[in-house]
């Protein structure tokens, strides 16, 4: 079972969708950073069915802070076009509950790669082991053995918690290679279109401990030159 915090709260909600007023949400980075990007391609595409269409799926809200949490590109392309749009209030007990929703919707609806699928379920993992006071590591690989939070997953996600232990380096690695060199430099490892590999991305987070300027210049030379996605 995860921490109580980590459930949904639906105190009272009825599900209904509620009308919103233009630029009156909030967004918070730390959520947004959660959900993959769309490319160019795809926010075009997206665009030009809304403004056909209007805006037809809800967008989701943080009820008690009133914080978006679902629907960002489809909230950009509304305001930008003063297309009217709905929400749907969901309530949560503390921010990583947030965080976990946001990963879980993720995971549940969108078509990723699988160093996507590694990277969220190892902030999965990191997210309950902090929630539970442990600690945010994943060095020892026989230690997903005896991991209640890595075996919960595992099971959830009918894999081994070695695979949980795994995505969760994987995820540390690539949070510190995106701490050199940006948030962008993250996306480009997830979608690939940095062209490095898992074990790659594992050697140069080493790495970058001892020699952080040496790495950043490689992620430049890996990712910068790549015109970033919308």
């Amino acid at each position: 079972m995860l921490p109580e915090c980590f459930f949904v709260v639906l105190r009272g909600s009825t599900g209904k969708c509620h009308h919103a007023v233009a630029d009156s949400l909030r967004i918070d980075p730390e959520f947004k950073a959660l959900i993959p990007p769309l490319s160019a391609i795809e926010f075009a595409s997206l665009e030009a069915s809304i403004l056909e269409e209007g805006c037809r799926d809800p967008l989701v809200v943080w009820a008690e802070e009133k914080l978006l949490l679902d629907g960002h590109n489809r909230y950009d392309i509304c305001t930008a076009h003063g297309i009217p749009y709905q929400i749907v209030e969901r309530s949560f007990d503390c921010r990583n509950a947030v965080k976990v929703w946001t990963i879980a919707n993720q995971l549940g609806r969108r078509s990723l790669t699988s160093e996507s699928v590694s990277y969220l379920r190892g902030t999965w993992y990191e997210l309950t082991k902090q929630s539970r006071g442990g600690k945010r590591s994943a060095n020892c690989q026989n230690d997903s053995l005896t991991d209640e939070t890595a075996r919960e997953l595992g099971e959830q996600f009918k894999t081994s918690p070695r695979t949980i232990y795994r995505d969760a380096k994987f995820t540390q690695a690539v949070d510190a290679l995106s701490s050199l060199g940006g948030e962008d430099v993250k996306w480009k490892i997830l979608n690939r279109s940095a062209g490095l590999t898992k074990k790659e991305v594992l050697a140069l987070a080493s790495d970058a401990r001892s020699r952080p300027a040496q790495v950043a210049k490689t992620l430049q030379g890996r990712c910068y030159w790549l015109k970033p996605e919308k």
